[in-house]
């Protein structure tokens, strides 16, 4: 596993605003946050990116542009980089 960012979210609540991506396995590929009354083409999210193993199952979440930083757009979530 090395070579991936991990970050976890203890709390999600802390985040009025989400939204979630899925893959065509139904699974989520990405979970933004931010402020409630967000839109989507607003630079004021957060954004993960789920990693699966081959079973399935959750083997980390990476962030966008490697940081938690309220300043990315939900809706450009496939432009970033992810670490």
């Amino acid at each position: 596993m090395s070579g991936y960012g991990y970050y976890h979210t203890s709390d999600i609540s802390l985040y009025p605003s989400k939204r979630f991506a899925y893959d065509a396995n139904g699974n989520i590929l990405y979970r933004g946050h931010a402020h409630a009354g967000a839109k989507e083409d607003d630079p004021v999210w957060t954004i993960e990116k789920y990693i699966y193993d081959v079973n399935g199952n959750v083997i980390g979440i990476l962030l966008a542009e490697g940081k938690v930083k309220y300043d990315l757009k939900w809706t450009e979530r496939d432009n970033y980089n992810y670490f």
